[in-house]
């Protein structure tokens, strides 16, 4: 039994390492995948950091704003099959020295979704936002459902303490239900 057990972890642990090397070498080689974000003055530039090329550039200027609308920078919620999506919409205008990227029209929200620090790069987004562009308005909404404070854009962190323990109780459910089935299965193929 102790022979299956060590098997089974250290096939986990090379299934890991696989898929690790993996995405290490599928960034390195791509052109479309980001895996740094610089958010300074001019306004964020989306980077491959292992192949030192710039996915993405949205300057300040090319954020608009958006007509007969009641915010610039706005979000809906759509339901469909039980599932809740919430997309976010703002304007942007191509300009020479931007690559303004194909999913910035509707997935605002998903542009730092890969960080560990994404409340951070909100927080610089909407602070550069509001400096650079005082024109452009946001839905207040946009400020809590990223953990901000609207006026002083200080980040909520107990909050997102709570949320994380939560995320790791689920990564640690889901990995003891695992474990029990893989021991059902063991102790019934005897």
């Amino acid at each position: 039994m102790k022979k299956i057990l060590i098997s089974i972890v250290l096939l986990i642990i090379l299934f890991n390492t696989l898929i690790c090397e993996n995405k290490k070498h599928y960034l390195k080689r791509s052109t479309k995948e980001y895996n740094k974000v610089i958010i300074e003055n001019n306004g964020i530039t989306f980077l491959n950091r292992y192949n030192q090329t710039i996915i993405a550039k949205i300057l300040w200027k090319n954020i608009q704003p958006r007509e007969n609308e009641k915010f610039d920078v706005d979000f809906y919620f759509k339901a469909r099959n039980r599932t809740f999506s919430i997309y976010f919409f703002w304007s942007l205008k191509e300009s020479n020295d931007s690559k303004i990227p194909l999913w910035s029209a509707n997935k605002f929200a998903l542009m730092f979704a890969k960080f560990s620090n994404k409340a951070d790069l909100f927080k610089a987004l909407l602070l550069g936002i509001t400096t650079f562009r005082p024109d452009i308005t946001i839905n207040p909404f946009i400020y809590s459902f990223h953990k901000l404070d609207p006026v002083s854009l200080q980040i909520d962190k107990a909050s997102i303490k709570k949320e994380n323990k939560m995320m790791l109780l689920i990564v640690l459910f889901s990995i003891v239900i695992s474990l029990i089935i893989v021991f059902l299965i063991y102790v019934f193929s005897l």
